[in-house]
């Protein structure tokens, strides 16, 4: 089983997990996420795909929103053959 630490130094702190993802996994579910949700705010973010219309008509029909928005926030990215919406929120639980 290989080992994991976590090292703190001033305000930062330097997480090491272990390689293979047999032992690492668990790990990153078991520990290491409780730890870095403990007392922190959640950041919740989706990606909505469009095709068939483009980013100009997209962002256009979501003006409004995205001149006005706060939380959650929106994020127009074009792609190849589609267009991206990201929407991305914050609070104290999901």
């Amino acid at each position: 089983m290989a080992p994991g630490m976590l090292v703190r130094h001033k305000d930062k702190k330097v997480i090491l997990l272990p390689g293979p993802p047999k032992e690492m996994q668990p790990m990153a579910k078991n520990e290491l996420l409780p730890y870095l949700l403990d007392g922190e705010q959640i950041i919740f973010s989706e990606l909505l795909r469009f095709a068939g219309i483009g980013e100009s008509k997209v962002e256009t029909e979501l003006l409004d929103l995205i001149d006005n928005q706060t939380n959650p926030t929106i994020a127009p990215l074009a792609g190849t053959h589609e267009v991206n919406i990201r929407l991305t929120a914050n609070g104290e639980n999901s």
